[in-house]
């Protein structure tokens, strides 16, 4: 997969995030190699509950979730990175 390839994937699975995290309690940021997820409300329980969201997204899009790394610092950022090929 080249770069562009790549990032429209990412700009695409942004896109799915935001739209099913309709209640806007974040900003999302595509940057060169991931997707960042900033909470507005930075704590361990929203992390996980968003988390949690994050990785259903992907049950009901076309893309499978053993190709991203989905990381953070455990409060205020998730950051989801593209590991496939």
């Amino acid at each position: 997969m080249d770069y562009e390839e790549k990032f429209v994937m990412l700009e695409e699975l942004a896109e799915h995030i935001e739209l099913y995290l309709a209640e806007k309690e974040c900003d999302i940021v595509v940057s060169e190699d991931t997707v960042n997820v900033y909470l507005d409300l930075p704590n361990t329980d929203n992390y996980n509950y968003f988390i949690n969201k994050i990785e259903k997204i992907f049950s009901k899009i076309e893309y499978d979730v053993e190709d991203f790394e989905i990381d953070g610092d455990y409060e205020g950022h998730i950051i989801i990175s593209y590991i496939g090929e």
